[in-house]
């Protein structure tokens, strides 16, 4: 059994086991009520899955009674496309309260055993790595292996009229309604949330009301080319996913890590950090379910967050610890000082980060700063680990502020 808790030095991430599980299986599948476009991507996108699904089959079966919304159908939809192995049905019942809320992966190996990760982690950010969750990890024998199997495939033959394709008008219509209704509740003065057309006409099914999807809605998920069908210039560049907007979100008790970045020539980028830093503050320790990853989000200058950057992290003997930072991209390392990362932990291994060069405004205070606070070798960079309020007017000055509760 695993608890998922970033206060407990024993604490395991989800997504970690199942990528980890994914590794040398010939078959797979899973199911998991609540998912979102953020979850599939540190999933699904794993180096470890993709090696996996190029040449073995895995279906997954996703809920939509409260949360997947449009966007998740599009990269469900994107995931399908692009694997030749992968198969998605969303499970809907038009009747009856009941609500879909498993929450499992499986995975068959060549020798016919498997493992089975159970527990109370939907697929999302949240649920995959932030939130309080507990999971177990079954090694299955070979005949445990073939009962699995069977009650699987009995399960998804007696359930066929419930399982829908991603295309589905119904599917879309609940997709459109999850996300109105997620958005409506979530409602702050700074978001921007989508108009819905108060002259839509609504389509009553059974006792359930649902939108009417017109055709330019409706073919933006069926076919090769999905476009996602909330406008760009109507949502927040912020919110990435409804259910996982606020995983990146911090206050003033997270920790966080202010640290100069040494040069290597063209691949500075690649951030070298000490072996008490990769330990104590990115959470890199040996463990016993497999190599372990740590996320990082560049905050952009004009405070909007960049694509997910998906690490492994190896703790080794030697202090030359290194993992690569895509906001160094294609810039030259200065020539007047140090780049400075500040660093902020909203999860276990999970990190929202900014760069900060000499020319910046902010770069003078945060070099004060290190000089004042940093108690190591003199000829090393300096790294100081503190709490947000020990630092609050340098992220006031920095885009990461975007992002503070």
């Amino acid at each position: 059994m695993y608890i998922q808790n970033i206060g407990f030095s024993g604490s395991q991430l989800l997504d970690e086991v199942l990528v980890n599980s994914a590794e040398n299986a010939i078959l797979g599948g899973g199911a998991y009520a609540f998912v979102s476009a953020g979850g599939l991507q540190i999933y699904l996108e794993d180096d470890k899955f993709k090696s996996f699904i190029a040449d073995n089959e895995f279906t997954l079966i996703v809920g939509i009674d409260e949360i997947t919304n449009i966007r998740t159908l599009t990269k469900l939809t994107e995931l399908e496309n692009h694997y030749a192995n992968l198969t998605v049905k969303v499970f809907y019942k038009l009747r009856g309260n009941e609500i879909f809320h498993v929450k499992f992966s499986w995975f068959q190996y060549q020798d016919g055993s498997g493992k089975l990760i159970i527990g109370s982690g939907n697929l999302t950010i949240k649920g995959l790595r932030k939130n309080v969750e507990a999971f177990t990890v079954e090694d299955l024998s070979v005949e445990r292996m073939t009962e699995v199997k069977l009650y699987w495939d009995s399960w998804l033959t007696e359930s066929i009229e419930y399982l829908k394709n991603l295309d589905d008008e119904i599917i879309i219509a609940k997709a459109i309604e999850n996300q109105n209704r997620f958005r409506t509740q979530r409602r702050t003065t700074d978001e921007v949330v989508p108009i819905v057309d108060e002259v839509q006409t609504n389509a009553v099914m059974e006792d359930e009301v649902f939108p009417v999807v017109d055709e330019v809605q409706t073919n933006q998920i069926i076919g090769d080319e999905v476009v996602p069908i909330v406008d760009e210039v109507q949502t927040n560049p912020i919110i990435e996913d409804d259910i996982d907007d606020d995983v990146w979100n911090f206050d003033n008790t997270n920790c966080a890590l202010i640290a100069e970045i040494p040069g290597s020539g063209d691949r500075w980028k690649q951030a070298n950090f000490s072996k008490e830093v990769f330990e104590n503050f990115f959470g890199i320790i040996p463990n016993e379910v497999g190599d372990l990853r740590i996320l990082l989000r560049n905050v952009n200058d004009a405070g909007v967050l960049q694509d997910i950057e998906s690490r492994p992290g190896v703790s080794v003997s030697s202090d030359n610890h290194r993992f690569e930072l895509n906001a160094g991209s294609g810039i030259p390392y200065p020539a007047n000082g140090a780049p400075v990362g500040i660093f902020i932990r909203v999860a276990l291994r999970t990190f929202i980060y900014c760069l900060v060069f000499p020319d910046d405004a902010n770069y003078n205070n945060l070099i004060l700063f290190l000089n004042a606070n940093y108690s190591g070798r003199s000829n090393s960079k300096k790294r100081v680990m503190v709490n947000c309020h020990q630092i609050e007017d340098i992220i006031l000055e920095s885009p990461l502020e975007n992002l503070r509760d």
